[in-house]
This record gives C-alpha cells, sequence and structure tokens, in this order.
C-alpha cells in the first residue's frame, strides 16, 4: 500500500494530487502512511492543499497529517491555503501547528501570499494567530506594507 514509484510517490500521493477522496479514504484504511514524501520532500498533505483538495487537507490533518512540510520552492501547505484564501484550512493548519512566520524561498510568509491573492479575510485570521507576522521582511526587504 506505501509502494512508491520511480519518483519515491505513493499511491496516497497521486490520489492527494487528484483529489480522490474516495481512494485516499480507502488507502488510510488500508494503513497508507500519511507522512511519506516523494523525491522533491514533498508530503501529501501539501500536495493535496498546493491542488485545492481542500476535503483531503482536512481529513489528513484531522489524522495528524505532517503539516510543516515543504514545497520545491519552500511553500508550506499555510502559504498554498493562504494564497487561495481557504478561511478553514488555514485554521486547521494553524491549529495543527503550522507556522505562519515561516517563510519560502523568496521569504514570502503565508500572510504576504494572502495579501498577494487580495484575501483580507484571510490576511486578519493570519495575523490574529501571530501579530507578528506582520513585521517579517521578505529576501527584498519587504513587509506585509509593503503588499498592501
Amino acid at each position: 500500500i506505501n509502494e512508491r514509484d520511480k519518483l519515491n510517490q505513493t499511491p496516497l500521493r497521486w490520489a492527494c494530487e487528484r483529489g480522490q477522496e474516495d481512494v485516499v479514504e480507502y488507502l488510510i484504511e488500508q494503513d497508507a502512511d500519511i507522512d511519506l514524501c516523494d523525491t522533491w520532500g514533498i508530503y501529501p498533505v501539501a500536495i493535496a492543499m498546493e491542488y485545492g483538495h481542500e476535503e483531503i487537507v482536512t481529513s489528513l490533518l484531522a489524522r495528524g497529517a505532517e503539516c510543516r512540510s515543504l514545497s520545491l520552492n519552500s511553500n508550506t501547505p499555510l502559504h498554498f491555503a493562504a494564497s487561495m484564501g481557504s478561511q478553514s484550512i488555514v485554521k486547521h493548519l494553524v491549529n495543527a501547528g503550522c507556522d505562519p512566520l515561516s517563510q519560502n524561498s523568496s521569504g514570502l510568509t503565508p500572510v504576504m501570499e494572502a495579501i498577494l491573492g487580495d484575501w483580507p479575510e484571510t490576511v486578519a485570521l493570519l495575523l490574529a494567530a501571530n501579530s507578528e507576522a506582520g513585521q517579517i521582511r521578505d529576501r527584498l526587504g519587504r513587509t506585509c506594507i509593503h503588499f498592501a
């Protein structure tokens, strides 16, 4: 059930990318490891969030999935959720321990991603989770106010 292809991608990872909720549930019931990453270090929960499959993200987080994983450009699932304005997932991720202060390879935080996506409610939610998020600078020295 945890068999990997040449890129270390498991059936669960593929089902998360494709949004196949029933397959994800079946694989988990069959004891698929929800925290096996692929060749690039990307976890199933991050793939599901990147592709906008919120129900799968919620299901994986409820089962204790790793939420601090990074994509190739160091985005966390929280970066993806913030950039898409997914308030319910942002709440789940913050409650699961995802860091609102995390920075990707460009130095952008989830708050900056939410600002760039024009999601004011998500921005407010992230700032309420950690007010310091507005003070962090990206690699070019910009804070959230530069993006607003």
